[in-house]
């Protein structure tokens, strides 16, 4: 219990530096009503933007509001988003919560990180598995170009050339947008490519290390069938790195998702992230990097606590685990 508590008091103060960066980063690129109208905005509509976003306050009273705010639940509201004219009243009477936009994209965001690690799990870890169970083997060298060919790969060129073949040349699947299943194979395999190939290498390495220990020769002397003693009892025993390589590809799904999303125009919280970033929208940019910075923390948290579910014998938080 002890080390969940240090754990999650670890994780949480993790996600406050991170938000208190991108707070006073967004201040340190210069005026964000500046940023956000343009030089050839006028003073009365640069002054009206201050006014009404607070920021005219010193910078300490817009950080703790800023963070009242966020444990009660407001992130404040967006400068641009929802509307075209920029208003020179209240801002929070017309303006949307960005706390709202960002949990309207989070279902797209995961759809997609779900389709690519549904794709990358089984396929990552049977290439692992084959290529343990055969060192050195032309099935082991293939596994070994492929795995590093998916890890060294740009995304970005990788979806573009995938939209050039499936959707352009043979016209199989859409280019881009959200809708059925068709609209999420491209962005899905873009996405998968990376976390393939570390989950193939990570699989290899620890079932091999498994392979070698002296409880597969005596399965194997029993007369334990090939399949059962690779895919049953070293693969179990080689979990452990197993999860944790996923884990982090999931996190890395959601975070890297922001280049694929621009590429396939899927409306999740990555495209939302370069929109804001395009419009200068500072309070929308700082609420979709502390959700996703939350649900990557969050994403490690079930790591950590899964190691007991998968092995009762570590003893979380000590130096045998």
């Amino acid at each position: 219990m002890a080390y969940v508590i240090k754990r999650i008091c670890n994780s949480l103060l993790i996600l406050f530096i991170t938000i208190s960066f991108v707070f006073i980063a967004g201040r340190l690129i210069g005026d964000p009503a500046l940023n956000m109208l343009g030089s050839g905005a006028s003073d009365l509509a640069i002054n009206n933007l201050r006014e009404a976003a607070g920021l005219n306050d010193p910078l300490f009273v817009q950080y703790v509001r800023y963070i009242g705010g966020i444990l009660t639940g407001d992130f404040g509201v967006s400068y641009r988003y929802g509307y075209s004219v920029l208003p020179s009243e209240n801002l929070s009477e017309i303006a949307q919560p960005v706390l709202d936009i960002v949990l309207e994209r989070i279902p797209a965001t995961f759809a997609l990180a779900g389709a690519a690690l549904s794709v990358a799990v089984p396929l990552g870890i049977f290439m692992g598995v084959t290529a343990a169970a055969n060192p050195r083997s032309a099935a082991d060298r293939i596994v070994t170009v492929l795995s590093l060919a998916g890890v060294s790969v740009v995304q970005f060129w990788l979806g573009l050339m995938l939209i050039v073949l499936f959707a352009v040349q043979l016209g199989w699947l859409p280019t881009g947008g959200y809708g059925g299943f068709s609209y999420v194979i491209l962005p899905a395999l873009t996405l998968a490519a990376r976390p393939i190939g570390r989950i193939a290498q990570v699989t290899r390495s620890a079932v091999i290390q498994e392979l070698s220990k002296p409880y597969i020769v005596t399965a194997r002397a029993k007369g334990v069938p090939e399949f059962k003693v690779v895919y049953v009892h070293a693969l179990k025993n080689a979990s452990i790195p197993i999860v944790t390589m996923i884990g982090d590809e999931l996190s890395a799904l959601l975070t890297g998702a922001i280049l694929v999303e621009k590429v396939f125009a899927w409306p999740g919280v990555g495209l939302l992230i370069i929109d804001s970033l395009s419009r200068s929208d500072l309070p929308l940019i700082q609420a979709s990097i502390a959700v996703v910075a939350a649900l990557v923390v969050t994403v490690n948290l079930l790591v950590d606590f899964s190691y007991r579910l998968l092995n009762p014998s570590i003893r979380l938080g000590h130096t045998g685990a």
